[in-house]
């Protein structure tokens, strides 16, 4: 039972280690729309920054949606190719401009992280 366990510990430790982050992904910006890579094929899932403190979802090698956190883990904004949905510290929805106002510091490191995505994206595309 004990071999059971450790092993089945190992295959999930293995899976989980196995995992690409954003920077090993590859982008293709065609027709305003976001193609993810991995290598050669195209990625499906979610994967995260090194700091996790952004995730990114695909689905079918499509960039889905971009969710950005604070350093406390909290969600503060999900961003999808066609808008942008902020939330405060409860979890509650607000907008943009709220966000800003309530939250400078915070509006500051979005921005920071979301330029630094975007310049990921840039220096990993692919022609």
């Amino acid at each position: 039972m004990k071999k059971v366990i450790f092993a089945s510990l190992f295959v999930l430790l293995f899976a989980a280690c196995s995992q690409p982050g954003l920077e090993d992904l590859q982008f293709r910006d065609q027709d305003a729309t976001l193609y993810v890579y991995h290598g050669d094929a195209l990625y499906n899932g979610e994967v995260w920054t090194a700091d996790r403190q952004v995730k990114m979802s695909v689905d079918g090698g499509i960039c889905k949606q971009f969710f950005f956190y604070d350093n406390a883990k909290h969600l503060v904004c999900q961003y999808s190719m066609q808008q942008k949905t902020f939330y405060n510290t409860e979890g509650e929805v607000i907008t943009e401009s709220q966000f800003v106002e309530q939250y400078p510091q915070e509006a500051n490191a979005l921005h920071n992280r979301h330029a630094a995505v975007i310049s990921l994206i840039e220096k990993n595309s692919k022609q």
